[in-house]
């Protein structure tokens, strides 16, 4: 471990945990890393959230759905997608392949940084960039 990583010091766990926690549970958990981020800051959160079982977030991350998604998305100047639209036609993509799908708020965030995006009016949309049909009706 590098040195001044949260794992850097700390016990190590007599067997790895299966993340078979209830709900409940889970929250109580949160809401204590929340607490102790905002009152010891992030390191110290990190490692209470290593400290009490929560599996690490790379391991339990999506593999990359987002960008084997992109590969169905073709530029186009002047079109525009909904998105609303735009996330129903990923989760159809992740829901044919079998990838692990994002939340909403994680894929508007990947979306933003690769396509100009239009909130001026009361919907969303992408600017210069369409689903290609073709591919996704393949991949069924």
């Amino acid at each position: 471990m590098t040195r001044g990583s949260p794992r850097a010091d700390l016990p190590a766990s007599p067997e790895p945990r299966g993340f078979d926690l209830d709900v409940p549970a889970i929250r109580e958990r949160l809401a204590l890393i929340k607490e102790a981020r905002s009152l010891f800051g992030e390191e110290q959160a990190r490692r209470l959230w290593i400290l009490i079982g929560l599996p690490d977030l790379a391991e339990v991350a999506p593999a990359d759905s987002v960008a084997k998604f992109l590969g169905r998305v073709r530029s186009v100047p002047g079109a525009r997608i909904q998105a609303a639209a735009f996330y129903a036609s990923y989760l159809t993509f992740c829901r044919e392949t079998d990838a692990r799908a994002v939340s909403p708020t994680r894929f508007g965030r990947e979306m933003r940084t690769r396509f100009a995006r239009d909130d001026s009016g009361r919907r969303r949309y992408y600017m210069d960039v369409v689903v290609d049909a073709a591919e996704m009706s393949l991949s069924r």
